[in-house]
């Protein structure tokens, strides 16, 4: 009987150990789930991510579907002979097109 008592006393020892750690870990989740919903969730966060990603679009770093396209051009442009352009602009013609384009940069 001494014998029968003893090992269902360490059987009751594990069983609540297992119950305890069961709890911690579901509660620990719980807690960085709520963290997570609440920090990913904030304003800092959105607009900060919004900066990155129009900052990534904007200097055409997410074009990483062309990317062999790109090295491939990249590559053969090395070989290719530029020729030279000259333009001929009369001065009141690059200051009026100097107004445009400050007019255009206001304007956005």
């Amino acid at each position: 009987m001494i014998l029968k008592n003893g090992i269902t006393k360490k059987v009751k020892k594990t069983q609540i150990v297992s119950n305890f750690f069961i709890a911690y870990f579901v509660s620990t989740i719980s807690v960085f789930i709520i963290f997570g919903v609440f920090f990913f969730t904030s304003y800092t966060v959105k607009s900060k991510a919004l900066k990155v990603l129009d900052y990534l679009s904007k200097a055409g770093r997410i074009e990483y579907v062309y990317i062999f396209n790109i090295a491939y051009k990249a590559f053969k442009s090395n070989f290719y002979k530029v020729e030279r352009i000259d333009l001929d602009i009369k001065f009141d013609d690059i200051i009026a097109l100097e107004k445009e384009r400050e007019i255009g940069i206001k304007k956005g």
